[in-house]
C-alpha cells in the first residue's frame, strides 16, 4: 500500500524547539548514537540552525566548518576498488599512523550490519548483511566492463572535481534548467535532484534520473549496483563513512594535536571556536582526502545572531 504523507504539526515542532533550547541552556545536554549508520545526535543536532546562532562556547563565538555537497562528495570512495576489498589481511598500524596507508577493514568494520567483509557468499537470511564484498567487487567488474574504459576515466574525474570544488549543483542546475525548464533554478529544487537520485529505488524512473543518467552513465550504474537489493543501502553507506570519518578518525586527530580544542559535530560539519578553526579545517581537509581521494571544499559559518536575517519566513530575529 501506499504510505500516506501526513503533514507535520506546527505546534508540535514549536514546543519541541522550546525543549530542545531548554535543554541546552541548562546543560542537560544528552547523546545518542543512531544504532542504523551510526550517526551522533545530541540537542545541537537537533535545534534549528537558525537558533544555533545564539549558541556559544563560553563567551567564544562557534563556528561551523561545514563539508560542501558531502554525500556525492563521499560517493567517490566507491571508485576506489579498495573499498570493496575482502582482504582480512592484518595492517600494521603503525604503518597506518606513519603513511598514507588507508585502513578501510577497520571503517567497514563498524558497519557490518550492511556489509560483509569476509569473500563469504553466504546464504542471505534476515539478519545477514545486504552487501557481500566479495559479490559487490564482481558485480562491479563486471557491469564497469560494459562501458567504454576511457569514457569511465573521464565522467569519473569530471565528477570527482564537481563534487571536490563543490560545484556539481550549480552544474546540476543549469544542466537540468535547459532541458528541464526554471522549475530547477533554485537550490533546493537542485538538491531534489541529488535526493531522487540517490534515495529512491532502481525501479523508479522519472525525467530526474533519467537525466542524471545522461550525465553520469557510470556514477548512476555504481548506485543502481548497490541498491540493487535496498533502496536504502546506498544513503545508509555514505551516512555510515560519514560517521566513521566524523567521529571516529577527524575528531580524535584533532584532540591528539590539543584536547582543549571545543568539537561539537553536526553529521557533515564540525562546530569550533574561532582560534581553531584553521586547525580543525587541515584536519578535516587531510583525513578526507586520505580516505575519498578527493580534495574538498568547505564553508565556514560563524554562529552570531547578527549573522542571521532580521526576518526568516515569519519569525523575526532579535540580536
Amino acid at each position: 500500500s501506499k504510505k500516506i504523507s501526513v503533514p507535520k504539526d506546527p505546534k508540535v515542532q514549536f514546543e519541541y524547539a522550546c525543549i530542545n533550547a531548554l535543554t541546552i541552556y541548562q546543560k542537560a545536554i544528552y547523546s545518542q548514537v543512531d544504532a542504523n549508520v551510526g550517526r551522533l545526535h545530541t540537542p545541537l543536532t537537533n535545534s534549528k540552525s537558525e537558533l544555533r546562532h545564539f549558541i556559544k562556547h563560553g563567551k567564544e563565538r562557534l563556528v561551523s566548518i561545514d563539508l560542501k555537497n558531502s554525500q556525492p562528495y563521499l560517493s567517490n570512495i566507491f571508485f576506489n576498488p579498495a573499498f570493496w576489498s575482502v582482504s582480512e589481511e592484518k595492517i600494521n598500524q603503525n604503518e597506518v599512523k606513519n603513511s598514507n596507508i588507508v585502513d578501510f577493514q577497520s571503517m567497514k568494520a563498524t558497519f557490518k550490519f550492511l556489509l560483509s567483509t569476509t569473500n563469504n557468499k553466504q546464504t542471505q537470511t534476515n539478519n545477514a548483511p545486504l552487501i557481500i564484498l566479495g559479490e559487490m567487487r564482481e558485480l562491479i567488474d563486471r557491469e564497469m566492463v560494459k562501458f567504454d574504459e576511457e569514457k569511465v576515466l573521464s565522467e569519473i574525474e569530471h565528477y570527482k572535481k564537481l563534487t571536490s570544488d563543490g560545484s556539481l549543483y550549480e552544474y546540476l542546475k543549469d544542466e537540468f534548467s535547459v532541458v528541464l525548464g526554471s522549475a530547477f533554478k533554485n537550490k533546493r529544487a537542485v538538491k531534489s535532484i541529488i535526493f531522487t537520485v540517490f534515495f529512491t529505488d532502481n525501479r523508479y524512473q522519472d525525467e530526474v534520473k533519467q537525466l542524471f543518467k545522461k550525465l553520469f552513465p557510470v556514477v548512476t550504474k555504481m548506485f543502481s549496483i548497490i541498491k540493487r537489493k535496498d533502496r536504502t543501502i546506498l544513503p545508509r553507506l555514505l551516512q555510515s563513512i560519514e560517521a566513521y570519518l566524523f567521529l571516529q578518525v577527524i575528531t580524535k586527530q584533532v584532540a591528539k594535536i590539543n584536547p582543549r580544542i571545543p568539537l561539537y559535530t553536526i553529521h557533515d560539519s564540525i562546530v569550533t571556536t574561532e582560534r581553531y578553526v584553521p586547525i580543525v579545517k587541515k584536519v578535516m581537509r587531510d583525513v578526507l582526502i586520505r580516505y575519498v581521494g578527493v580534495v574538498p571544499t568547505f564553508s565556514e559559518e560563524p554562529w552570531d545572531p547578527s549573522e542571521l536575517p532580521a526576518v526568516v519566513g515569519d519569525v523575526k530575529f532579535v540580536a
